[in-house]
């Protein structure tokens, strides 16, 4: 019957029809002590994404041009023109989530030698949601890196928890905490400047570690805008959302991008 149910409300929302099926589990799953399944995940997940965008476009013109002699000998010139248009667009976008489906996480991401981040189709095994576990996650292509801070100081990046985003959903938020004189940016009056790191990986998937200072980057604006895009593969699979965007500054007096990015985990 809920299968029944979130078919109905699927179909509703599409306008098409949608059929979900759910495979059987084999005997000795069933038969597990109650506590031991209760402990496990799902064990099936749920991903729907529908968007439907209507553009409408009319125009027509109308001219006319012209001479009318009138009885009493006059000539009068007529011209005459009309333009009327109309333009009308929707966009309708609707996610549902259930059961073990990849939620999107989001780090902060910064663009140090380009205009936006880009996601990578190769995946790797990183803890992203610090739950213990490892999650299959898409990396930032070349000239972007994730901003990190190396809290056990160990050289290398951990788990989340060791990025800017994924404890609380807002890694704009999470940097702001560490603005101590409250103006805004970070910057070198900030304890954390030199401590924040960006996170890439190179040509061989090897993992490097850079300074802030060592990309030029002289303070990052901890304001920003809603820049939602979706991030696919060559196969048309989501693989990420682009969820916002600030900007930080050059100490060349430039100006570069850092970007809020959902990872699916």
């Amino acid at each position: 019957l809920k299968i029944r149910l979130i078919e109905s409300m699927l179909e509703f929302l599409s306008g098409k029809k949608v059929k979900i099926k759910i495979p059987k589990l084999p005997y000795k799953e069933l038969s597990q002590p109650l506590q031991q399944i209760q402990n496990q995940s799902a064990g099936w997940g749920l991903r729907y994404d529908f968007r439907e965008t209507r553009f409408e476009h009319e125009q027509v013109s109308f001219q006319a041009a012209g001479q009318v002699k009138t009885a009493d000998g006059r000539t009068i010139d007529i011209s005459v023109q009309l333009n009327m248009s109309r333009t009308f667009f929707s966009h309708q976008s609707i996610s549902i989530r259930a059961g073990d489906a990849l939620v999107p996480i989001d780090p902060l991401v910064i663009n140090f030698d380009g205009p936006a981040a880009a996601l990578t189709e190769r995946n790797f095994q990183f803890d992203l949601d610090c739950d213990g576990e490892m999650n299959q996650i898409s990396f930032v292509g070349s000239g972007s890196g994730f901003l990190c801070l190396d809290l056990n100081e160990d050289g290398r990046i951990n788990d989340g928890s060791e990025l800017f985003g994924p404890r609380t959903g807002n890694g704009f938020a999470e940097l702001a905490a560490y603005d101590e004189d409250g103006n805004g940016w970070i910057d070198e009056a900030d304890e954390i400047f030199d401590c924040l790191r960006i996170w890439t990986r190179d040509a061989q998937g090897n993992e490097v570690l850079f300074a802030l200072g060592e990309k030029g980057i002289g303070a990052i604006y901890l304001g920003y805008a809603d820049t939602q895009f979706s991030m696919r593969d060559s196969h048309n699979q989501e693989n990420g959302q682009l969820r916002s965007t600030g900007i930080f500054l050059r100490e060349n007096g430039g100006v570069g991008s850092i970007q809020q990015v959902d990872l699916l985990a």
